[in-house]
Order: C-alpha cells, then sequence, then structure tokens
C-alpha cells in the first residue's frame, strides 16, 4: 500500500507539473500493482513446513543430538513437560539447520542474512535474560533457578519470530536460531549457565 500510494502521488505530482490533468488509467494502475505484488513475493523466502522438513530427518541424528550443549543447556530447567521440550528443541534444531543449509545453497539467503537473523536472536535473549536476572540472588535454591531458567528460555522464544527482508520466518527457524547459539555458547538460560557450561 506503501509504495501504491507513492507511485500514486508521484503519478499526479509528474502530471501536474507538466501542465496536464493528473489522471491514473487504470491498466496502468494495474501494471504497477502486478509489479509490486511480484516484487514482494520475490523478496519473501519459502520456507518448508516443519512437518516436512522433520519428515527427512533420520532418528540417529535426534539421538546423537541428545549430547549436544542446547540440549544440556535445556537439561537444567524445571519443568514437568521437560523431556517434550527437549525433543521439540532438538527437531527445531535440526530442521532449522536443514533449512539454513538448503536456502543457502539455492542462493535464497546469504551469510550475512543469517549472521543478522542470529544477531537480533541474541540481542532478544539479552533482553529478556537481563530482565530475569535482576531478581537473581545467591540465596536462591537449585529449584528456583531451575525455575528461572525455564522463565528465561519460555520468554526468550515466546512470540518471536525472526525477520528476514522485512518477513516472518517459520517458528522452528526462530527456535532453532536460539538453539544455535545456545549450541555454540553464546547464549544460555540458567542464571550462571557460563559456569555450568565453560566455553573451553
Amino acid at each position: 500500500m506503501e509504495t501504491m500510494r507513492g507511485w500514486f502521488h508521484e503519478s499526479v505530482l509528474n502530471q501536474l507539473d507538466q501542465g496536464k490533468a493528473p489522471v491514473i488509467a487504470k491498466k496502468n494502475f494495474n501494471e504497477k500493482l502486478a509489479k509490486v505484488i511480484k516484487k514482494e513475493t520475490d523478496d519473501r523466502i519459502v520456507f518448508l513446513a516443519k512437518a516436512y522438513v522433520k519428515g527427512q530427518i533420520a532418528k540417529e541424528k535426534v539421538d546423537e543430538a541428545v549430547d549436544r550443549n542446547f540440549v544440556r543447556q535445556l537439561d537444567v530447567i524445571n519443568h514437568v513437560d521437560k523431556h517434550n521440550i527437549i525433543l521439540d528443541a532438538i527437531y527445531d534444531f535440526l530442521c532449522s539447520e536443514t533449512e539454513r543449509t538448503r536456502l543457502t545453497k539455492r542462493g535464497d539467503l546469504t551469510r550475512q542474512e543469517l549472521e543478522a537473523i542470529d544477531e537480533a536472536s541474541k540481542e532478544r535473549w539479552k533482553e529478556v535474560f537481563r530482565r530475569n536476572v535482576r531478581q537473581h540472588t545467591t540465596s536462591m535454591s537449585e529449584g528456583e533457578l531451575a525455575d528461572m531458567a525455564f522463565s528465561i528460555y519460555s520468554s526468550t522464544i515466546e512470540n518471536y519470530f525472526s525477520k528476514i527482508r522485512g518477513f516472518d520466518t517459520e517458528k522452528y527457524f526462530t527456535n532453532g536460531s536460539f538453539h544455535r547459539l545456545s549450541e555454540d555458547l553464546e547464549i544460555g538460560w540458567h542464571p550462571n549457565w557460563e559456569s555450568l557450561f565453560p566455553n573451553k
């Protein structure tokens, strides 16, 4: 709409500058609208549905992921459904990595765009982490710290979507970016994650 409004305004001003009555022909309007729609479609990255990507992931890959850093970091949270939270995280991580590879090989995504996503995800985590750990005290029990770890994790990923070229990515892709950072020990969920998971 903004693009069309700008084009409409510019067309009217150009005609007035030339001493003509401002007229927008229906044919010209439709042609311009079609071009704008095509450009918007071309800029949007098409992500595969999670169910489809998930179907391509071998069970061995899921089993191997159990020993990875991002899973170990989730293992310290306190939640009644922790097993399924971790399983969802493994699939989000693996699906996201699969899509990153596919889209970069096709030339749809650049390394710089992926780095920008990771940087934005890190900023999101930092904001949530700082907000939560200000309540952190040395007298907190391990259970309280584990509760806080879940709160940090949940608040970080909840209702947040990474953006590429102004468009939301798929949720698994967004969550996978956080797990990728957690895997590389650039972020953590537990208030004391840096001491629990030292980056050697």
